[in-house]
């Protein structure tokens, strides 16, 4: 995992002029999936982080421009600083998509991002609206191209990852239970059993 941090907390990048295309053209965006580990009333659970677009019309995850001057996992980073707030480790690439938009075609590649810090003001606080969900409540809530299946890819690379975990730490084989890291198995069954809302809550109306 690559760790990213913002001590001088810089304003959010605008314009194009180092934007990264392909030798045939497509625009290159890098984005991520922000998640973390909680306690749930005694549970600990999954999260995720959803925004609205700036029209606050849906719920989406944090995406944009991969520039010359920084790698993809920093533009991941980036992205997740300025449009939601967050910081932390980005972890395995979890989807890779292109499409055609309104400006032409484009790559899409998201990223996990394990959340460290959540700010209380960041560039584009103005403008969006954040929210954490369930992690099995967020494919339901964020369905755009390419993130839906980057959620879904989280998913299964946590219980992919904690089924190649040894059964037994050394705690355990002493009887006793490790407690300095959330067990991320008790963390997906919680999340699997929690109730979930029989709607998506639509972002909140644009002013």
């Amino acid at each position: 995992m690559t760790t990213c941090t913002f001590p001088h907390e810089p304003p959010a990048r605008v314009g194009r002029h180092q934007q990264r295309y392909t030798a045939a053209g497509i625009r290159l965006v890098a984005g991520c999936v922000p998640y973390r580990i909680v306690d749930a009333g005694g549970q600990v659970a999954v999260e995720v982080l959803l925004i609205t677009n700036q029209k606050k019309t849906l719920w989406i995850i944090p995406k944009g421009g991969w520039e010359q001057d920084e790698s993809e996992v920093q533009a991941a980073a980036r992205e997740a600083y300025e449009e939601a707030g967050v910081v932390g480790e980005v972890g395995d690439l979890l989807a890779d998509h292109e499409y055609t938009g309104k400006s032409g075609k484009q790559r899409h590649r998201y990223f996990a991002l394990k959340v460290a810090n959540a700010l209380d003001k960041w560039p584009e606080s103005d403008h969006r609206v954040r929210k954490w969900v369930p992690l099995l409540q967020a494919p339901l809530e964020c369905k755009r191209e390419g993130m839906y299946d980057a959620i879904l890819a989280l998913i299964a690379k946590l219980e992919q990852n904690q089924t190649a975990q040894p059964t037994q730490s050394t705690g355990a084989a002493q009887g006793t239970q490790s407690t300095h890291e959330p067990c991320i198995a008790s963390a997906l069954e919680s999340t699997a059993t929690a109730p979930r809302a029989a709607t998506t809550t639509p972002p909140p109306t644009s002013t």
